[in-house]
């Protein structure tokens, strides 16, 4: 799944989608992240994705969907909210 995901987000980052750049970030988020017990799933790769999105996606979009995320994963990832700062 990781590797589809990657492959996904470069190709739309390389087709200029920005706005579907955060679809699936968003996607991911909702159908892995949200729903692995303990925020197990806030690992070393959805932060990357994070960072990804937030360079390559569309921002105002990606900022909403940010402010999510820092809610539902909280303080096990520190390092996301770092990103929005």
């Amino acid at each position: 799944m990781k590797d589809l995901t990657d492959r996904a987000m470069n190709d739309l980052n390389n087709h200029k989608q920005k706005d579907l750049v955060v679809d699936i970030l968003e996607i991911y988020f909702v159908e892995h992240v949200k729903k692995v017990t303990d925020n197990a799933a806030a690992d070393d790769y959805f932060v990357n994705l994070c960072k990804f999105a937030l360079e390559n996606g569309e921002s105002n979009r990606c900022f909403s969907l940010m402010e999510r995320i820092i809610g539902h994963v909280g303080l096990k990832r520190p390092e996301i909210s770092e990103l929005t700062a």
